[in-house]
């Protein structure tokens, strides 16, 4: 009867323990922008950050105005700028924590209003694939302007949001 009721027991482990196919196996990756060396000054507005041993893509759009002097960017740009202190658009590229959640480098975000497109974390494949975790934080730009209000926004107040 032990014996039967040890073979029963071995059976169930091993029908158990592969109940998942091999092709659904779980990878996880970490993600932390290190593997590209920016320029001075400590960010890459000019093209999209691209990791290529990843189907991951984020989007980004890139404009210079010749006639007028001056570039945009909506999407994701990569940076390492960490000011906490300088209000306005001059310090678009920092993080308001001071820090990447790791490493050096992280992804600063501004919205496109006109073509969502660029608004985007994508994976290029046909795979599943889920996010197991993602670290947020205001650019100091968005932070400041909250915090004490400025030309574009007023100063929050009890109640006011900031929609993610």
């Amino acid at each position: 009867m032990k014996k039967i009721f040890s073979l029963a027991t071995a059976a169930m482990i091993l029908l158990l323990s592969s109940c998942q196919p091999e092709d659904k196996q779980e990878k996880v990756v970490c993600i932390d922008f290190d593997e590209v060396a920016l320029p001075e000054p400590g960010y890459q507005h000019q093209m999209p950050y691209v990791k290529n041993d990843l189907p991951l893509s984020f989007g980004h759009s890139y404009t210079f105005y010749e006639e007028w002097g001056y570039d945009s960017w909506t999407g994701f740009v990569l940076s390492n700028q960490t000011d906490t202190e300088t209000p306005g658009y001059v310090n678009q590229y920092s993080v308001a924590s001071g820090a990447a959640a790791s490493g050096e480098n992280f992804l600063v975000f501004f919205r496109d209003s006109y073509d969502a497109s660029h608004n985007e974390i994508a994976f290029t494949d046909a795979s599943e694939h889920l996010f197991k975790s993602m670290a947020f934080c205001n650019a100091t730009y968005a932070y400041l302007s909250m915090k004490n209000g400025d030309d574009f926004s007023k100063k929050f107040e009890d109640g006011d949001w900031f929609k993610l």
